[in-house]
């Protein structure tokens, strides 16, 4: 009787690890609650999510270095970006009329979020970019 509540521990702290990682791994969101045809992208494909959680932890990072000012405006900026990405969406693959696939442009976008986000980070300042939508 021991050995099985022992073996049903470490059943459970296996589980419990395995669940903690894969969140971890997944994108900043709930994959389960993925309303977009970018967000469900962004779910299937591991380098996407990896990007996706990159920019969340590096855009909470930015909110608490950055004076009230530059915090103000990264959250606009986040909101625009936000519309940029999903500007993606354009290219899903069941659009017969796309001319690239919507994980290449979701790459693209990702990535220089991630460059503008370590910008921000490593200047504790923000510095608008120039999204297509916003120039």
């Amino acid at each position: 009787m021991r050995r099985s509540r022992y073996a049903l521990l470490l059943l459970a702290l296996s589980l419990a690890s395995a669940a903690a990682f894969a969140a971890a791994a997944g994108p900043s969101f709930d994959c389960r609650r993925a309303a977009t045809p970018v967000e469900h992208e962004i779910c299937r494909k591991p380098q996407l999510a990896a990007f996706d959680r990159r920019i969340a932890d590096l855009y909470a990072q930015a909110l608490g270095l950055l004076d009230a000012e530059d915090a103000g405006q990264l959250r606009a900026d986040q909101k625009t970006w936000l519309k940029f990405r999903d500007d993606c969406n354009y290219q899903t693959p069941a659009n017969p009329h796309a001319r690239t696939d919507v994980e290449g442009c979701l790459a693209d976008v990702l990535a220089s979020r991630v460059s503008e986000l370590q910008k921000a980070v490593a200047d504790r300042k923000f510095s608008r970019p120039c999204h297509p939508q916003s120039c």
